[in-house]
């Protein structure tokens, strides 16, 4: 680094060039230093930036519109994520996995899939004998639901039908008119 840009680091380093209010923590190779973006909700958030050393003190009194920093030398934190997240139905701590343990099917480490569609797409390109079997499962299981709803609902109609034949609830007399 030439003797110019030793000065603009040492002060920025020192805080003479931003007030002091900034936390500096320059990693610096030959004439240029690293920054990030600290908006966060910002798509850029985390993300960095080669500049010239020279222009690091520019760079780093930047504000958004509402007067915050928009860059520091000091790499910010990885945000928590908000989306929430998907398992594979392999993986082990999938609800139905004591059931795909009985019947054999390996597990799977995937857990961070975006969406219900993105685990049955995973099913169906990763695993797709075992999806076949888990699906084989849920249709027998809505089968036997349908049956016992059928068979309930029968005899329900035939008690119905027994009890209109034992006690109508009204007779017409034949005589009145």
């Amino acid at each position: 680094m030439g003797d110019g840009n030793s000065a603009v680091l040492e002060e920025l380093v020192k805080g003479k060039a931003t007030g002091g209010d900034i936390p500096m923590a320059i990693v610096a190779s030959s004439d240029y230093a690293t920054v990030y973006d600290i908006r966060q909700g910002e798509p850029t958030y985390g993300q960095s930036s080669r500049i010239l050393a020279k222009a690091l003190d520019k760079q780093l009194v930047k504000v958004d519109g509402k007067g915050r920093r928009v860059f520091s030398t000091i790499k910010p934190e990885p945000l928590e994520s908000t989306r929430k997240t998907y398992c594979c139905l392999l993986h082990k701590d999938a609800p139905d996995r004591e059931k795909w343990n009985e019947l054999g099917l390996p597990t799977c480490p995937k857990n961070n899939l975006a969406s219900p569609m993105q685990v049955e797409l995973h099913m169906r390109h990763r695993h797709k004998v075992e999806y076949e079997t888990i699906e084989r499962e849920r249709k027998h299981r809505e089968e036997a639901e349908e049956r016992e709803f059928k068979r309930l609902l029968y005899k329900s109609a035939s008690r119905q039908e027994a009890v209109e034949e034992a006690a109508p609830l009204y007779v017409k007399d034949p005589k009145k008119k």
